[in-house]
């Protein structure tokens, strides 16, 4: 059976490896206001890339507003770290093996 999630209930805990080094732990996060994380295909999804590059120009926006975002693949280290660099992604963190 799928799980709901509820407004203003703490999410499952989500642990992952980011690209170029260290981990995004949701329960750690301390955001002013949220944490923002979306979940894309992966290195071979072009729509994905021009949404990313969107979001990484916009990372300052969201600081600004207290957010906190990243973005989340199940691809793994090696497509990660390689969309990070073919996709310019120097703002936004990449975490994978979801």
């Amino acid at each position: 059976m799928p799980m709901s999630l509820k407004s203003r209930v703490t999410v499952p805990n989500l642990d992952l490896p980011l690209a170029g080094g260290g981990r995004f732990n949701l329960a750690e996060q301390k955001p002013a206001a949220f944490t923002m994380l979306v979940v894309y295909r992966g290195l071979h999804c072009p729509i994905c890339k021009g949404y990313l590059n969107d979001l990484n120009r916009k990372m300052s926006d969201f600081e600004q507003a207290g957010v906190i975002a990243v973005a989340a693949t199940s691809d793994n280290a090696e497509r990660a770290e390689k969309a990070k660099l073919d996709w310019k992604l120097d703002r936004l963190p990449l975490a994978y093996d979801l």
